[in-house]
C-alpha cells in the first residue's frame, strides 16, 4: 500500500475489509437471488433490502475517504 494512502487515513486497511464485507455480502444476496427464482416474496424483499443497506453503507464508506492528490 502506497504510504500516501496511509498518511492521509491511517485507517484504511480497515476500511478496506469493511468494504470488501460489504462487497461480499451483495454478492453473495445477488448469487441468491438469481439462482432461485421461485424464492419467496419475503425472503426476497429481506434480501433486496440487505443488498440496499450494503450499498448504502459501502457509499458512505467511499464518502467518507479523503481524497487522494491525483499525480499528473
Amino acid at each position: 500500500m502506497p504510504e500516501s494512502i496511509q498518511a492521509i487515513s491511517p485507517d484504511f486497511p480497515d476500511i478496506t475489509n469493511e468494504f470488501l464485507n460489504s462487497l461480499a455480502s451483495v454478492h453473495a444476496l445477488s448469487e441468491i437471488l438469481r439462482d432461485n427464482p421461485g424464492i419467496d416474496t419475503r425472503q426476497k424483499q429481506r434480501f433486496i433490502d440487505l443488498i440496499l443497506t450494503e450499498t448504502r453503507r459501502m457509499a458512505a464508506m467511499v464518502e467518507g475517504l479523503p481524497q487522494l492528490p491525483l499525480s499528473a
